[in-house]
């Protein structure tokens, strides 16, 4: 990796195929988390149901064991 020239901005200019790449990134990592946020929520009521308990309880997140 070269370092830049002094005259040289260090910043990736809009419109150049890199500036592109990273929107994509950025909109690519934006939607992995936002997936991984909510795709557990369809499955509540499946776990409401198997365990017996309210959809409300379901919902809530267990407690990790202390040690």
């Amino acid at each position: 990796m070269t370092q830049p020239a002094a005259d040289e901005a260090p910043y990736i200019e809009r419109g150049t195929p890199a500036f592109r790449r990273t929107n994509l990134a950025f909109i690519c990592a934006g939607f992995a988390t936002f997936a991984l946020l909510y795709c557990a929520q369809p499955l509540l009521p499946a776990f409401a149901e198997a365990f017996s308990i309210s959809p409300a309880a379901s919902s809530r997140r267990s407690p990790c064991p202390r040690r």
